[in-house]
């Protein structure tokens, strides 16, 4: 049986160098349909030291942990300045229908602002944008990007919590082109741009492949006492 024990050996490290492999990789993959982006205590410290850039405006301001005000639990997230992004290369591919790991088509956020009359709105950034980041927004469309703004979900920002399921893969550039197919590399948080009179609160931000599987995260995570979900209302014009 000697002679077997060299294929043993290189069997075996065959094995370990496989699972080292997996464990790296899934250390920056998600797996499964439903993967959570910011809601619980830790998925907000990493979202909060990935979104760190600033963006244009009158005053800085860092997202900031909220203890005590959230959508599902006490916690959320602020944005006082007008912008945050970061581009951390996530790589979630938005597709009509989503199937593999990292393939994604449906987005729950819930929001909320502490002031009337102020402008919340999010954007993706695209791997290979070339400056074309799809967006939606409630409020007034965002001062000098009125063409930029894809989806307008409200006229004004709720001031209390309103969570939303957005279906990106019908998201607009514009109010022409559909972007169908692409992927999220990062993403931009934006508040009454380009002041800095209010606050904008963030909390349950989740990718589904599925409308359904957005409505079991609804159901888990969205309490009796608040608003409603609603969902985005997207139209061809």
């Amino acid at each position: 049986m000697k002679i077997f024990r060299p294929i043993q050996t290189f069997l075996g490290v065959i094995f370990i160098v496989s699972c080292v492999m997996f464990l790296a990789f899934a250390g920056t993959a998600s797996f499964g349909r439903t993967l959570m982006i910011a809601d619980d205590d830790a998925s907000i410290d990493v979202i909060l030291d990935q979104i760190v850039k600033e963006g244009t405006g009158n005053c800085d301001a860092p997202l900031e942990k909220v203890i005590g005000d959230g959508f599902t639990d006490d916690r959320s997230f602020a944005l006082t300045a007008p912008e945050r992004w970061g581009d951390p290369g996530w790589g979630y591919h938005i597709t009509e229908d989503p199937f593999g790991d990292n393939e994604y088509r449906f987005f729950t956020i819930a929001w909320k602002v502490d002031a009337p009359g102020t402008i919340v709105q999010i954007q993706f950034i695209p791997l290979d944008s070339r400056g074309d980041w799809p967006r939606f927004y409630a409020g007034d469309e965002m001062g000098s990007w009125p063409n930029l703004a894809s989806l307008q979900l409200a006229a004004e920002p709720p001031r209390e919590w309103e969570l939303h399921i957005v279906d990106l893969f019908a998201l607009r550039h514009g109010r022409k082109a559909f972007f169908g197919e692409w992927t999220m590399s990062g993403i931009s948080f934006d508040s009454d741009w380009p002041e800095c009179v209010s606050t904008a609160y963030f909390d349950a931000l989740y990718l589904t492949q599925t409308q359904a599987e957005a409505d079991e995260v609804i159901a888990s995570v969205e309490p009796a006492d608040k608003l409603a979900t609603t969902w985005a209302a997207i139209k061809s014009q």
